[in-house]
């Protein structure tokens, strides 16, 4: 994906790249994780650590917003 207004380019592979798809509508971190623990069939509480810093840095990058 291209981050216009910053001129960055940022690839997004497996689990990065389903969770980008969710993100296309307004969620929540528990939806987040209860989506990709169901998909992946991994403990939620396994993957939600990695999901918090991969929405912290969509975050951080401008690429998502908390409404």
């Amino acid at each position: 994906m291209m981050s216009v207004e910053r001129g960055e380019y940022f690839s997004l592979t497996g689990v990065a790249s389903r969770l980008w798809d969710l993100l296309a509508e307004a969620t929540t971190i528990g939806q987040l994780t209860a989506a990709i623990a169901t998909e992946y069939d991994i403990p939620a509480d396994q993957c939600q650590p990695d999901i918090v810093a991969f929405a912290s840095d969509m975050l951080a990058a401008g690429l998502v917003k908390i409404v």
